[in-house]
This record gives C-alpha cells, structure tokens and sequence, in this order.
C-alpha cells in the first residue's frame, strides 16, 4: 500500500515536471524570438547605408580576390563587400553585355 502511494506521487511528480520543463522551453523560446526582434530593429534603425551615393560620387572596382569596392571619390574612404556580391553583380553585367551583343549580331 505504501509503495503504490509513493510510485502514484512519482507518477504525479512527473507529469508536474514534465509540464513545468515544457512551460519553461515555451518561455525560453518567446524570450528569444522577442530579443532576436529587439536586435534586429536596432540594427536596422542605425540609419546606416540608408544614404544614396550617385555614380559621380562613387566609383566601383573589383580587386583580385572578387571582392566588390565602393569607393569615395571626394575622400578617398571604401567600403569592401565579400567577394559573393562582388562576383554576383560582375555576372550580371555581364550577362547584360553578352545579351546586348547577341541582340546586335
């Protein structure tokens, strides 16, 4: 009689945890998707890169390792992007170029 009471308050103790522990990951989860929220706006409102260079401000070159360069033509200053966006905007004037010469033959 007295182990079917303490195997029954296991079994209850269990089901307790078992609730709590999912309790507990549900509010670990909200807490994360709430900052990874808060983040992301805060980066976003930086204001940087919000401004918008014309072609007689900025010139573009690749560098040897494909990596795309913006660059300051009053200043000097750049910016380098992985060489990715480099090779992908390459590739697509490019291709632009190839379309264009293919429609003059």
């Amino acid at each position: 009689m007295e182990t079917s009471k303490i195997s029954d308050f296991y079994a209850a103790l269990k089901v307790v945890l078992n609730n709590i522990g999912k309790a507990c990951l549900f509010f670990i989860a909200a807490c994360a998707g709430y900052f990874s929220c808060e983040i992301y706006h805060l980066t976003r409102s930086s204001g940087e890169g919000s401004s918008i260079r014309t072609i007689e401000e900025t010139s573009i070159a690749l560098n040897e390792r494909g990596e795309l360069l913006l660059i300051d033509r009053k200043s000097g200053d750049f910016t380098i992007y992985q060489d990715s966006v480099g090779l992908s905007i390459f590739h697509h004037y490019a291709k632009d170029i190839q379309e264009d010469y293919k429609k003059q033959k």
